[in-house]
C-alpha cells in the first residue's frame, strides 16, 4: 500500500471520529488500493460514473459517519474524465452532503 492511499484513508477516518459526515473519493487510476484496504469489491465506480456507464455506487463503514466512492473501471482517457464539467459537478454535489 502506499502512503498517500494510507494517510487519505486516515485522514477520512479521523474527520468521521469527529463526528463530521465524511466522504472519500478514490480517483487513483494506478493503483486500487481504497479497494483492497476497506475490502470492498466494487461493480462500479467514480469512472463509470463520469463516464455516464452505470450509476455511482457509495459504499457506506459501519459504525461512523464514513462513506467512500472507490475508482472503478479505469477508462483509456481518466485524466479527461477528472477534469470533466461532471467531476466539478459531481464535487459540487458531495459538497452539499458531505463535511
Amino acid at each position: 500500500m502506499t502512503e498517500k492511499s494510507l494517510t487519505a484513508a486516515n485522514v477520512a477516518i479521523s474527520f468521521a471520529m469527529l463526528g463530521k459526515k465524511t466522504l472519500l473519493i478514490d480517483a487513483d487510476m494506478r493503483k486500487l488500493i481504497q479497494r483492497r484496504l476497506w475490502r470492498t469489491n466494487p461493480t462500479t465506480g467514480l469512472f463509470d460514473f463520469l463516464a455516464k456507464i452505470q450509476d455511482l455506487c457509495i459504499y457506506d463503514v459501519e459504525g461512523i459517519s464514513f462513506s467512500i466512492v472507490c475508482t472503478g473501471t479505469i477508462p483509456p482517457n481518466p485524466s479527461e474524465l477528472l477534469s470533466s464539467e461532471g467531476m466539478k459537478n459531481f464535487v459540487e454535489e458531495c459538497s452539499k452532503l458531505y463535511e
